[in-house]
């Protein structure tokens, strides 16, 4: 199972609040197959959420967490239809998020997916492409260019 797939991303997702984000998120994995249980991954990210905020500024949510409920290692991306109040670190609510999950056997896969996303956002003109882009086709390829150039 590849890591990100085009059904992996979503524009225009609406959520009322974080925990609907969370449940939207789990339930999504599940759909995919990609974990054994909704209810399972959505405690396992909001587990990690309270150790500190994955809101990482600028409207951006990165949510990630290893669970023994992950099936396979998995990207999503949800571009929200409106902000959601996050407690990111810069207070700016969110509109964009990528989540990542990896079963507990990975080591630090997570970490180096999270980083090279965190790079392409910090790239202004690939940042641009990927949160305004309206061909869900050409964010993905985008996506994975980058998140691929790391992953075997």
């Amino acid at each position: 199972m590849k890591l990100l797939q085009l059904e992996h991303i979503e524009f225009d997702v609406t959520v009322e609040n974080k925990d609907a984000l969370f449940t939207y998120l789990a339930n999504k994995l599940y759909d995919l197959n990609r974990v054994t249980g909704a209810n399972e991954i959505k405690e396992a990210l909001l587990k990690r959420e309270k150790d500190i905020s994955t809101g990482v500024g600028d409207g951006i949510g990165i949510p990630h967490t290893k669970d023994s409920s992950v099936l396979f290692p998995t990207v999503l991306y949800l571009r929200l239809k409106e902000v959601v109040p996050y407690e990111a670190l810069d207070g700016i609510s969110v509109k964009d998020v990528f989540c990542i999950v990896m079963p507990t056997s990975y080591n630090k896969e997570h970490l180096v997916i999270l980083s090279k996303i965190a790079q392409a956002l910090l790239d202004e003109t690939k940042a641009k492409l990927i949160r305004t882009e309206e061909n869900k086709e050409v964010v993905f390829e985008a996506l994975k260019k980058e998140i691929m150039s790391v992953w075997n």
